[in-house]
């Protein structure tokens, strides 16, 4: 009983898992089209700006949601019976 009872934490912290992966491949784009940017005077405007704030935001979520499936595989359901 008790591992089921993980393993509805631990599909619950591999979907969290999921979603991480899929902002760490939308971190790289922000990454790649913010680097594509730079030496061509274009790391001074606005767009620039603003991908940077959008990388810096996708950072602090991934570090939240990595925290929060770790958090999630901790957490051990109780049993109806004993």
């Amino acid at each position: 009983m008790a591992e089921s009872r993980k393993t509805r934490a631990g599909k619950i912290a591999e979907r969290v898992r999921d979603a991480v992966t899929d902002l760490d491949e939308l971190r790289d784009e922000i990454e790649n089209w913010k680097g594509s940017m730079e030496g061509t005077n274009l790391e001074f405007t606005q767009k620039y700006e603003d991908l940077g704030e959008c990388e810096d935001s996708l950072n602090n979520a991934i570090g939240e949601l990595e925290s929060t499936a770790y958090d999630i595989d901790e957490i051990e359901f109780p049993g109806m019976f004993g």
